[in-house]
């Protein structure tokens, strides 16, 4: 499933190669800065979604160690854009929830203005678990809030 997002990250996704999926609406608002949040987040999650792939058939010991590259690549890079400083120590637990414990997966995103974009997240359960991890990323790219939305039909999406 890694590989699919990942293909979805790089290019549009087609809504017709899927049916009878939830898809869920995720809204995240920013401070005038959408587009590069969007922009940043795209970024980190092509590279943690790659580096999960690359290492799937490691054991969780073996996973650990893998992680630790990404680990002070996403300190050095991204966390400084976390508006919540209290939760960078936890990086390495919520990459590591990118490589098994969740059930949702990259969809698309669509920018809406200067303070707002969103996230389209395919879902394989719900509830949703695994959510925080991707709240947490989205916040560490530069968000100030993610909140959950509404199930939606891919076709509704306005990729424009």
């Amino acid at each position: 499933m890694i590989r699919e997002e990942i293909n979805r990250l790089l290019f549009t996704p087609n809504p017709d190669d899927i049916s009878g999926v939830d898809i869920m609406e995720v809204h995240v608002s920013c401070d005038a800065d959408a587009w590069l949040v969007l922009e940043r987040l795209y970024e980190v999650l092509t590279i943690v979604l790659s580096t999960h792939l690359l290492n799937s058939k490691c054991n969780e010991d073996e996973m650990e160690l893998q992680l630790q590259p990404l680990e002070t690549w996403f300190k050095e890079n991204i966390i400084q854009y976390i508006k919540d400083t209290e939760d960078t120590s936890t990086s390495t637990d919520y990459l590591e929830g990118f490589h098994s414990y969740r059930d949702w997966f990259w969809w698309n995103a669509r920018g809406v203005d200067e303070n707002n974009f969103k996230v389209y997240i395919l879902l394989d359960g719900f509830p949703v678990s695994g959510f925080d991890s991707l709240r947490w990323l989205i916040e560490c790219c530069g968000a100030v809030s993610v909140e959950q939305g509404d199930m939606i039909d891919p076709h509704e999406i306005d990729a424009s």
